[in-house]
């Protein structure tokens, strides 16, 4: 059986039309390309603009900015965080930065699908993945993923697939887990929400609403699939199901439903591909520690060879005990095209 990790690092390496070799990273050159976490606050013209359609989250994005200093950006939306039970005004700049999240990434992707046409290290990789599958009919596929875009759903249409619901997600042979949440989900509001939406003429207006209410509201806990952004809209009061990124994450944003389905996927994983992905997230390193066979075999896909050895050493130290563990230090471009992913899955 194989699991794929996705990171960051993959959407943001994630078209050999505009590789990371060819284009560095330059906030001012940067062809809409799907931003690392660092870099979500940065000031892109198009960043800045939705921003400005959130003012509860302005006061605070000076922290979370890179231009003149070294900053962490997780670390500090976890301090933020850690401020809310004493700040009233904390839950209000919180709930504007997921709006922001949600909305800046719906439009970056927008951009971002405009320019690469459809060619994405996704779509080459999910080939990959059927082509091996010929000759392992019986072998299932978990992708889990930390991104809130859509660039893996979109792939997985050359395979005939259609996550149009959220059952979809896990239904099939090709599993998809996206335990970060996803610009596409929201959670339903209840409260004192009678007034919101109807007499509001944008969804902007409807999420600013939300914003200076969210602490008389109740988020449920269930999702549904939405695509408008943001997702406030008409009559309906919706909150993006997206999980604030940072440093130390103690629950997924993701479906009962998906997480238990990778939990038991886990123990039958034989090949563990990791694409992009930091190692930080310590719920999902306890689960790979608990469950991975030791004779798993894994590939680590990243853009340095220091990265791809930070990620190595995290996994080892959260337990996870494979028998071969390969580093693919060229990104996920290089990793596609060179047909490491053709090497690794054969062997």
């Amino acid at each position: 059986m194989l699991m794929v990790v996705f990171g960051a690092g993959a959407s943001y390496d994630s078209s050999s039309s505009f590789p990371l070799i060819r284009y560095p990273d330059n906030p001012l050159n940067d062809f809409g390309r799907p931003p690392l976490a660092n870099q979500l606050f940065e000031e892109r013209p198009s960043f800045a603009a939705i921003r400005a359609q959130f003012p509860k989250c302005l006061e605070v994005v000076p922290y979370f900015q890179t231009i003149s200093r070294t900053v962490n950006v997780e670390r500090e939306l976890g301090r933020l965080q850690a401020d809310a039970k004493d700040d009233p005004e904390v839950p209000k700049q919180l709930a504007a930065i997921r709006y922001y999240l949600e909305t800046m990434l719906a439009r970056c992707e927008e951009r971002w699908k405009s320019r690469i046409q459809g060619v994405t290290n996704y779509r080459t990789l999910l080939n990959q993945i059927r082509n091996w599958k010929l000759k392992k009919p019986d072998d299932e596929i978990c992708l889990v993923t930390f991104n809130y875009d859509t660039l893996l759903e979109d792939a997985l249409s050359s395979l005939g697939l259609n996550l149009s619901g959220l059952t979809d997600y896990v239904s099939t042979v090709y599993k998809v887990v996206k335990l970060h949440g996803s610009i596409n989900w929201a959670h339903p509001v209840f409260g004192s929400v009678s007034n919101i939406g109807p007499r509001l003429r944008t969804n902007f207006a409807a999420a600013n609403d939300l914003i200076e209410r969210i602490s008389e509201l109740a988020i449920g806990p269930s999702y549904e699939m939405v695509n408008e952004h943001p997702v406030a809209s008409g009559a309906r009061a919706l909150f993006p199901a997206i999980a604030i990124p940072v440093e130390t994450k103690t629950s997924y944003e993701c479906p009962k439903e998906h997480i238990d389905t990778m939990e038991k996927f886990l123990p039958n994983v034989t090949k563990l591909l990791i694409i992009g992905w930091r190692g930080t997230e310590d719920r999902f390193l306890n689960s790979l520690a608990k469950n991975v066979d030791a004779n798993t075999e894994m590939m680590i896909v990243s853009s340095s060879v220091d990265g791809a050895n930070h990620v190595a050493a995290q996994i080892r130290e959260s337990g996870v005990m494979a028998r071969h563990v390969l580093c693919s230090n060229h990104g996920f471009t290089n990793f596609v095209t060179a047909r490491e992913a053709d090497q690794f899955l054969r062997s």
